[in-house]
């Protein structure tokens, strides 16, 4: 009997794919490099610009950046965060979230089609176990990133006391799980592009025009028949209205959107790997 499909032996797989993953990429020295100038741009941003900001706007000096930072803030105080430099620290995140997942996952499945690795292993274990694993090893990275952002801003928060301990670590949480799940469809949509790619450049402009032009196909196909709209929620990178809605301890069931986005691509990957010679 094969029970190379049975619950335990999937999971099993899952698990040493994504394990694989996260050790070749955490003992390579590109990556060592590429974690290493993260943490590097990160302070700077802390430094000269959530912290710059935050000084300007509490100083209140008439600048073009202190005006600049409270229009964005102003549109940002539906979330209620408990502090400027976690307003300013959400607002850069989701602004250059899209890029920098699908700049992490750009090679997600190209070295190893081009080792033929993957040939190896999907005759060893169900492809949707190779998919899974790749896609939760570079999850684990983005939460990991993420987190050395938006906890090393809490820890500089509560440092010069710019709001009390329990509302700025719960604030700091809920930006970590939505920022978390808002990223989620990128990774997907860079394993969907790289199915079809040969090298992690040609993987990112799959991925970008792709989008692109997806995007403006059912924008003009709306405006012919208004319920093609709804096809809009179903890209990566549209938000659920909730977030516009509520504040940030109230805006969790926002991250069901993106969970359907990722799911529906990690599917459409799947399909069209079946479908590959690799």
């Amino acid at each position: 009997m094969n029970t190379l499909h049975a619950p335990p032996s999937f999971l099993r797989a899952c698990l040493l794919h994504a394990g694989y993953e996260l050790k070749r990429r955490f003992s390579s020295l590109k990556w060592l490099l590429f974690g290493g100038s993260f943490i590097l741009a990160w302070s700077l941003v802390l430094r000269y610009i959530i912290l710059g900001g935050t000084r300007l706007i509490e100083e209140g000096e008439d600048s073009g950046l202190s005006q600049l930072l409270l229009h964005k803030l102003e549109l940002l105080q539906r979330f209620d965060w408990p502090s400027y430099e976690l307003a300013i620290c959400w607002y850069l995140l989701e602004l250059f979230l899209a890029p920098m997942v699908m700049l992490l996952s750009a090679d997600i499945l190209i070295q190893d089609r081009d080792a033929r690795r993957l040939r190896f292993w999907q005759a060893r274990s169900h492809r949707l176990s190779i998919v899974l694993g790749r896609f939760a090893a570079k999850a684990i990275i983005l939460a990991g990133l993420l987190s050395i952002a938006v906890f090393s801003t809490l820890a500089v928060t509560l440092f010069r006391e710019s709001g009390s301990v329990e509302a700025s670590l719960g604030a700091a949480m809920v930006m970590c799980l939505l920022l978390f799940f808002l990223g989620l469809p990128y990774i997907a949509l860079m394993l969907l592009s790289s199915v079809f790619s040969s090298s992690p450049l040609r993987s990112l402009l799959t991925a970008f025009v792709g989008l692109l032009l997806i995007s403006w196909i059912l924008s003009y196909l709306s405006n012919i028949f208004a319920p093609f709209v709804l096809l809009n929620a179903v890209l990566p990178g549209t938000h659920s209205p909730v977030l516009d809605q509520c504040s940030a301890s109230e805006c969790l069931p926002a991250i069901g959107l993106p969970l359907i986005q990722t799911s529906w691509v990690l599917l459409l990957a799947l399909w069209f790997w079946r479908r590959q010679d690799i």
